[in-house]
């Protein structure tokens, strides 16, 4: 969401907690922060897509036929929607 590269983010609270914590329970915690604000990060983007911006979800869906026909459900298997979008 903020273009923000993870791997910086998370040696970042590595470093930090292991700093302030020592090594063992810093990586730990920093571990376990890592884990509830990637998954807390997943659960914004979906909500926001799902519900705030689903008029330029839909517009981006009818703008790119791969796009349109994901949503459809015309495509089940991943390899399908590979391979139709690489032709």
């Amino acid at each position: 969401v903020l273009f923000i590269p993870g791997s910086i983010l998370t040696l970042g609270s590595g470093f930090v907690f292991s700093v302030v914590f020592g090594l063992g329970w810093g990586v730990f915690l920093a571990t376990v922060a890592v884990f509830v604000g990637a998954g807390l990060g997943a659960v914004v983007a979906f909500l926001l897509g799902r519900y705030l911006l689903q008029e330029q979800v839909e517009k981006l869906a009818k703008k790119y036929p791969v796009f349109e026909a994901i949503d459809k459900g015309k495509y089940f298997d991943v390899a399908y929607i590979f391979i139709d979008s690489i032709r």
